[in-house]
């Protein structure tokens, strides 16, 4: 049975398809790097290519970054707190990430478990990688954000969902807000 294409065209040439990309090679690569970043928040539909919808939902199948947090315990445990336990983390985490892409889709977590990545010192990836999360998060509060305006237009005030409809748009105002005091 066919997979995903060999090749990391999918998603490439589009800057959204990228950013994806590049969240799920730091998510894969260096997940100790993006713990708390944002990356948990983000549900399937935040992903606009499908193959990267697929390996988002492998993640949250094998437990996200909060099983990364609970295996990385575990390795600091058996080898200390440092780079050989965060290392043997990593590896356990895409190990449990394959398992949950299972056969079709395993192919594109691995390119992106090994594909370079534009960076090389430690400081720099940690800023590279939570950057990407980050940014992906933000494309998603964006397009959350636009569908809870449109909603809200298409109710009058006394729309039994009104009130429910702004409350959520002003969560997701509040989010972006957020991000702009951090940025």
């Amino acid at each position: 049975r066919p997979g995903p294409s060999k090749g990391r065209d999918w998603g490439a040439e589009d800057p959204v398809g990228r950013v994806e990309r590049q969240a799920l090679e730091a998510v894969l690569q260096h997940p100790a790097l993006v713990i708390g970043a944002g990356f948990d928040e983000l549900d399937g539909a935040a992903f606009t290519v499908p193959t990267h919808r697929a390996v988002h939902d492998a993640i949250r199948a094998s437990g996200g970054l909060d099983e990364f947090t609970r295996i990385l315990r575990s390795a600091e445990e058996h080898f200390g707190p440092g780079e050989e336990a965060t290392a043997a983390a990593t590896r356990r985490f895409v190990s449990q990430v394959l398992e949950a892409a299972g056969d079709y889709l395993a192919p594109a977590v691995s390119q992106l478990a090994v594909a370079p990545l534009p960076v090389a010192d430690h400081e720099r990836m940690r800023s590279y990688c939570r950057g990407v999360v980050a940014a992906m998060a933000r494309v998603d509060l964006t397009r959350s954000l636009g569908q809870a305006r449109a909603a809200l237009q298409r109710m009058g005030e006394d729309d039994p969902g009104y009130a429910e409809a702004f409350r959520e748009l002003m969560r997701l105002e509040q989010r972006r807000q957020n991000y702009t005091e951090r940025d």
